[in-house]
């Protein structure tokens, strides 16, 4: 739906979902475990190599810290996004 979409519970991760796209951002160590998961999904979705691509995109997503039924951060993909493009929130939303 809208966007292909690697979507990850942040708490495999060791994260809440509370983060700050900045801190997601400066945990480098998440950043690469997030891209070679990326990079698998890519291969398995069909899409072949998408080291150069911004697709597939991940999301971490937990649930929320109050109200509605899930949080989620988007990456665009080697970045989390500020806010959440609605291509994304659309596929999150859809998944969920």
């Amino acid at each position: 739906m809208a966007m292909p979409l690697v979507i990850m519970a942040a708490e495999d991760f060791g994260k809440t979902g509370k983060e700050t796209p900045q801190e997601l951002d400066g945990d480098r160590a998440l950043m690469q475990r997030i891209e070679a998961i990326r990079l698998e999904a890519g291969k398995r979705m069909g899409m072949g190599d998408v080291s150069k691509l911004v697709v597939p995109k991940p999301a971490l997503v937990s649930r929320p810290a109050q109200g509605g039924n899930i949080a989620s951060r988007y990456f665009t993909p080697h970045a989390c996004h500020k806010a959440h493009a609605v291509t994304g929130a659309l596929a999150v939303a859809t998944a969920q």
